[in-house]
């Protein structure tokens, strides 16, 4: 703790009585899908969907939309999760005609890994299906066809979204999309209207393009630089479409596979040479061996410094292949909030493998670097509840609840490790990621010691700071400058 903080801004001091709150190094959320929460949010042709609402609830949010909005707009939304209807509930293309036969609609699952379209969506993407219900590959055709917000709506959508991450204590994030949405944040960065640490990851089929145009990784500034090409190699838990070796419990079929070793290895050897590092989506047992083996055979180029391969979500692991991640030098990227959703899943469809499901511990032990992040809009980017859900492993994160194979419970330095100086390793920003001289002044002060305290959970931020400037400030009565 300490009783109060000084830095220089703006050719003037500033001087904080902090009344013995704690303060800590600026969290970055490592994976995001931001540009889309944003959109998401702030747009007025979208809704707001989350995995608490019922079908029937999400229908009658479509049907109102239509009324709402011009004949021909998209209806989009993201959220919507079967795992949590009854079984009779099953999303069809027939439901969604019945809400408007005027706008088409699609709407993500809350995993991001399935499209729900009615039947005017499919045909202006030129698609003829069955139901309506799309997976994986699939969904390109469809998201290619969304007429989009203009750029003026994407600013100021995420400018908004920026704001409220800075209330929930982030100072930087990762974000996973592609060129569109990188223009909207380079156009803020050049308009000085960016206060916010962005490292990009760009998605593989753009990866021909960073190579011609020689852009590699850690190309930028310090708020808007370039990290990863993001690889797709199965799809998720919630749709059972992750990549498992043995067939999902009591189903025939083991997911989705959508990469093999020999074009993994292709690809990252293809990227690390041209000085480009890899962040590869893996949820399932199998998935995550094959990336691992393909990191291992594609060479020495990944153990160039600047390269900082990831394995995205490393969500299920076959035991002898823990200690794969540090010894080829892959970077766990992970999102403990999914555990307290997936539990009842994990235990449902993967069984008794769920003991090294989300394995944290095991991998720390290791000596793997363990970076955290949210999915947003996949969860919400609450680090709080992240870091609860690292430490007690709880189903919802109740109080109540059994801790989910505490082994893999990690400790409070461990999760903040995870949200500071990892991220800032992980981007190649040595000047981030902790509370030293000589470092970049990005801090948050927080109302209670979260290494003591049992609460972690309703933890509030009070202030957040970027680069020495106040960003957000709930007591600004507390501030006394000094010219």
């Amino acid at each position: 703790e300490l009783e109060e903080i000084a830095f220089f801004v703006k050719k003037e001091d500033i001087k904080i009585d902090l009344k013995g709150r704690l303060v800590l190094p600026g969290f970055t959320d490592c994976h995001t899908h931001f540009t889309e929460y944003a959109i998401n949010k702030y747009n007025k042709y979208r809704i707001e969907i989350d995995d608490n609402n019922s079908f029937n609830e999400v229908l009658e949010r479509v049907r109102k939309k239509s009324s709402e909005i011009p004949s021909g707009e998209w209806i989009t939304g993201w959220g919507w999760n079967k795992n949590k209807w009854p079984s009779g509930e099953i999303p069809h293309k027939d439901y969604l005609d019945k809400c408007t036969e005027r706008n088409p609609v699609a709407l993500d699952s809350k995993d991001g890994h399935c499209l729900w379209c009615n039947t005017l969506a499919l045909k202006i993407a030129g698609i003829e299906h069955i139901t309506g219900i799309l997976y994986e590959n699939e969904i390109g055709s469809v998201k290619k066809a969304i007429k989009k917000p203009s750029p003026e709506q994407y600013r100021e959508s995420v400018k908004e979204a920026i704001k409220e991450a800075h209330r929930a204590g982030l100072t930087g994030i990762h974000i996973c999309e592609g060129s569109f949405e990188f223009n909207v944040y380079q156009e803020l960065y050049r308009d000085g209207l960016l206060p916010f640490r962005v490292t990009w990851h760009f998605p593989l089929d753009l990866l021909d393009n960073m190579i011609d145009l020689r852009i590699a990784s850690g190309f930028g500034s310090d708020y808007l630089k370039i990290g990863c090409v993001k690889i797709f190699t199965d799809g998720s838990l919630g749709s059972r479409t992750a990549s498992m070796f043995e067939p999902y419990e009591g189903m025939s079929h083991c997911g989705t596979q959508i990469m093999t070793e020999e074009e993994l290895v292709h690809i990252i050897n293809k990227a690390n040479r041209n000085g480009i590092s890899c962040a590869v989506h893996a949820i399932g047992d199998r998935a995550n061996h094959i990336v691992l083996n393909a990191f291992e055979h594609a060479g020495n180029y990944g153990r160039r410094q600047h390269i900082k391969n990831r394995i995205e979500h490393a969500q299920l692991l076959k035991p002898e292949d823990i200690c794969r991640f540090s010894e080829n030098n892959i970077i766990a990227s992970v999102q403990p909030v999914h555990i307290i959703n997936d539990i009842p899943l994990a235990e449902k469809y993967w069984g008794t493998r769920s003991r090294y499901a989300y394995p944290f511990s095991s991998l720390l032990k290791k000596n793997t670097h363990l970076i955290f992040g949210s999915d947003v809009p996949v969860e919400k980017f609450n680090p709080f509840s992240n870091i609860y859900a690292a430490t007690n492993r709880k189903y919802l994160n109740k109080r109540e609840e059994k801790s989910w194979h505490i082994e893999e419970c990690i400790n409070i330095e461990e999760a903040i490790k995870a949200y500071t100086s990892e991220p800032a390793m992980a981007s190649g920003d040595e000047k981030k990621g902790s509370l030293s001289p000589g470092k970049l002044a990005d801090l948050i002060v927080i109302d209670r010691d979260i290494f003591t305290c049992e609460d972690i959970l309703n933890t509030s931020v009070h202030m957040t700071v970027v680069a020495g400037n106040i960003v957000y400030n709930r007591d600004a009565s507390r501030v006394t400058r000094h010219a």
